[in-house]
């Protein structure tokens, strides 16, 4: 008589089963007068099931003896299951708190996000910064003692990986000229809602820069925002305004059409602009052609 095993998995598999892990009997394999177990935890699949392993840690990578661990962060992918990226860490720096804790707290219940800290002053930005190490700083432009600006061009240059978005009420054209050399890669107003502010955060995690409307177009009214393309991506821009398509722009500067859409892809996001007209009218307004 086979000895009976603990139980059988994938009961009911309508295809073959290749190869069985150690200790699990094939259902109706075993020898007169076992009892059959049933194992629900593949009832009902159809396709081949090449190999079964002895227990499975988050999708496949634990040896034989290992508990099992079911992981649904990505339940119902159809695909391989990728490494989740990590959280995206910010710190929040505004003066009022009622508007620092407000933001932490919005940006706190967002997926893909988490506040590291929050600070009232520049001073305390940069403290909080060297310790907490965020990914991504909100900074408020006016603050006490040390404004916004002082304290993102120190971040930046003891954090240069740590991209700093300025968040504030104030849409002067002189405050954006100044975050931005100060290395800021972004300027957005306050009035943001909390999913577009979340995002926001990620892109400019993803090294995209984002500017309010509002401040675009006080920078269109003066000049062109400094640093705020590549040179490649003002290439881009230039053969947009004079009507080529990505075929011609690809050929022009020796590029494949999909890394064209790519830079395209950017522009249009960098400068908050909705389609290639708009980029056009933009480069016309600014000068870029």
């Amino acid at each position: 008589m086979v000895p009976q095993a603990p139980h059988v998995r994938d009961a009911g598999a309508a295809g073959p089963i290749a190869q069985q892990a150690p200790g699990v009997r094939d259902a109706g394999a075993a020898g007169p007068g076992a009892p059959e177990v049933l194992d629900v935890r593949n009832a009902g699949a159809t396709g081949p099931i090449a190999q079964q392993a002895p227990d499975v840690r988050d999708t496949g990578a634990a040896g034989p003896g290992a508990p099992e661990v079911l992981d649904v962060r990505n339940a119902g992918a159809t695909g391989p299951i990728a490494q989740q990226a990590p959280d995206v860490r910010v710190l929040v720096v505004d003066d009022q708190d009622l508007v620092r804790e407000g933001i932490a707290a919005l940006l706190g219940i967002q997926p893909g996000i988490v506040v590291v800290g929050s600070a009232r002053d520049g001073a305390e930005a940069v403290e909080l910064a060297q310790r907490c190490e965020p990914d991504v700083v909100l900074m408020d432009i006016r603050l006490p003692g040390m404004d916004g600006v002082a304290a993102t061009a120190l971040i930046r240059r003891q954090l240069p990986r740590c991209r700093i978005v300025m968040l504030t009420t104030f849409d002067d054209e002189g405050y954006v000229g100044r975050a931005l050399k100060a290395g800021a890669v972004g300027y957005l107003l306050k009035n943001l809602p909390a999913a577009e502010l979340a995002q926001a955060v990620r892109l400019a995690h993803a090294g995209v820069a984002q500017f309010d409307q509002i401040v675009l177009a006080a920078l269109a009214a003066g000049s062109p925002a400094p640093d705020l393309l590549t040179p490649r991506e003002t290439e881009v821009l230039r053969l947009i305004s004079a009507g080529a398509t990505n075929k011609e722009i690809a050929a022009r500067l020796y590029l494949s059409e999909g890394t064209v859409k790519n830079h395209i892809s950017r522009v249009l996001s960098r400068l908050g602009l909705r389609d290639r007209t708009q980029a056009a009218l933009y480069a016309r307004e600014n000068g870029l052609v």
